[in-house]
């Protein structure tokens, strides 16, 4: 996260800030360092570290003591890495939070995209879960998406900012087939009753399953344009390029089974097509790792082996060890 971030006004509870480690302490430290110089007991910073194979758990611990640092023996992913600090606040005893920030370590938002976040769920209780719209990370003024897309249905599944030019309703919370899991701002009440993130994803989709159960109870996810944020997303680089792309393939046909079931054979038999189709345009332009990371990914997806399935992919199994 760049820049610093402005003193943010005083809430009633603490916000609760999970920030997700994996072999990446220098990025960590930077988002951590500008989240501290809001010099407020407002927000409660959560690390956990995903199982790395640095030194990143003793450098932060060194730097940030005070911090609540949480240590998993492996990589869980996203979705089990976040679990584990939700049940931490879920059972934080005396101390309870209200509101719990989702923030990716690449990722920024400012004073006032924080304020506009709480102040929304605060005025809005029949909201669960709200996110900002995405700016360029070096023009603000830029919008770039909003909301995500049924990932059942769409192959982009980042909503194109564009849907707010000609909205009446800018200033209000308008609601989304999903929240970005980059930057949301999530209500403890509401999890406590939809449950966390369905962890056999680990990467890709959680985000818009858990905003499927949280509607279940009849209450809305949503974005604010009062709230910006930014996204480096070219940070993880090319060297996790295939592993990212099994994930975000292989996950729609686990989404498909628990979102949307009542479509699943039409469902399976179109993604099977798109990733085919991709799978062969790769092999053309002599592309192999990626063409097997499609393959590797439909065949898991039909045969419904989900979870964490790093080892597939060598170079980072090496970077666990």
């Amino acid at each position: 996260m760049t820049g610093e971030l402005k003193k943010i006004e005083r809430h009633k509870d603490p916000v609760a800030v999970i920030l997700l480690n994996w072999n990446d302490y220098v990025q960590t430290l930077q988002c951590i360092r500008s989240l501290t110089s809001l010099h407020t007991p407002a927000l409660d910073i959560f690390v956990v570290d995903n199982g790395s194979s640095d030194s990143s758990v003793s450098i932060i611990a060194q730097q940030y003591p005070t911090l609540h640092i949480l240590k998993n023996d492996k990589n869980l992913g996203f979705a089990g890495g976040t679990n584990v600090a939700l049940k931490k606040i879920l059972h934080a005893g005396k101390k309870s939070y209200q509101y719990v920030l989702l923030l990716n370590t690449d990722a920024g938002i400012d004073a006032s995209g924080i304020q506009a976040l709480v102040r929304t769920l605060d005025n809005h209780p029949g909201i669960g879960v709200i996110g900002p719209v995405f700016v360029e990370k070096n023009n603000r003024t830029q919008l770039l998406y909003a909301g995500g897309l049924d990932p059942a249905f769409h192959l982009n599944t980042y909503r194109s900012a564009k849907f707010l030019e000609h909205r009446k309703d800018i200033g209000h919370p308008i609601p989304v087939d999903y929240v970005s899991g980059t930057v949301a701002l999530l209500r403890m009440a509401t999890l406590e009753k939809s449950g966390l993130f369905y962890e056999k994803y680990f990467f890709s989709c959680e985000m818009a399953d858990l905003c499927q159960q949280i509607k279940k109870q009849g209450v809305s996810c949503c974005i604010t344009s009062e709230a910006r944020a930014w996204h480096d997303m070219e940070q993880a680089g090319n060297r996790r390029e295939e592993l990212y792309l099994y994930y975000i393939i292989r996950n729609r046909f686990l989404y498909i089974r628990r979102c949307r079931r009542p479509f699943l054979i039409v469902l399976f038999l179109f993604w099977t097509g798109i990733g085919s189709m991709f799978m062969v345009k790769s092999l053309l332009k002599g592309k192999i790792p990626t063409a097997r990371a499609i393959g590797l990914a439909l065949r898991d997806g039909l045969l419904g082996r989900y979870g964490g399935r790093n080892a597939l992919f060598t170079d980072l199994q090496k970077d666990e060890e």
